[in-house]
């Protein structure tokens, strides 16, 4: 994969929104202040300082040319000490962290189609990528697989049809495990609808990012089909 070598920095900031986008999700925008803008990469990660001796990573949401403002999708839902982190911030609070981090990054380089793979919060860094690189020549044809469980889960949904109504290279296709009302969309489990849809794995370059039982399954199964392993890159979210 691609690789910009960027030194990590502590970063202060300031939480300029939080809100509420799903039954247990929160979208938070961190606009920075000292220094008051960071360089980084589709996929890199920050590490934000919740009390002393604690600290949460979280993938940034946001595309990189926003580089005074990050985006983070938070699922407050477990109520570890992240998620009461963020619910006791008001807007306002100052913010300190660590970044960027990581090595989940999209390769730019790569001729192959692209298949993201994300359950939950794991979606954002594919955001990130997706709205950095579909206005360019860059990102190559791409589809994102997204799995949740059920409609009140579903964010930034109008976010993705409308990129994908703007670009016909990318292809979005939501996927609920338990839907509870009158959904007609996919239903089930996201990577089996990967192996169903998609006809040339070999040819792809398939990012994983969300709950790790899905993208142990989905490595599994993608080297049963004979994608080289250097084609699959993942990222396993912590709640």
């Amino acid at each position: 994969m691609s690789r910009i070598s960027i030194k990590p920095s502590r970063y202060k900031a300031i939480l300029s929104k939080k809100e509420k986008i799903s039954s247990k999700v929160y979208e938070a925008r961190l606009t920075l202040v000292d220094p008051p803008v960071m360089t980084y990469c589709a996929g890199h990660t920050i590490m934000i300082y919740i009390a002393p001796g604690i600290n949460r990573s979280m993938s940034l949401a946001s595309p990189p040319r926003e580089n005074h403002e990050l985006t983070l999708c938070w699922d407050v839902s477990p109520m570890g000490p992240g998620g009461q982190w963020l619910l006791a911030r008001q807007v306002g609070d100052p913010v300190e962290f660590m970044g960027p981090l990581g090595v989940f990054l999209y390769d730019v380089e790569s001729p192959r189609k692209a298949l993201f793979v994300a359950t939950g919060t794991g979606v954002a860094p594919f955001k990130s990528a997706l709205e950095e690189f579909l206005p360019t020549e860059i990102m190559k044809p791409s589809v994102l697989y997204f799995g949740l469980r059920h409609e009140e889960d579903l964010f930034w949904q109008d976010r993705f049809v409308e990129l994908s109504s703007r670009y016909s290279s990318f292809v979005f296709k939501p996927v609920l495990s338990q839907p509870r009302g009158s959904w007609a969309g996919r239903v089930g489990h996201v990577q089996d609808y990967v192996f169903q849809e998609e006809s040339d794995l070999q040819s792809c370059d398939i990012y994983l990012c969300g709950n790790g039982k899905m993208i142990e399954d989905m490595h599994a199964r993608l080297l049963a089909h004979g994608v080289p392993e250097q084609q699959i890159k993942k990222e396993l979210f912590f709640k």
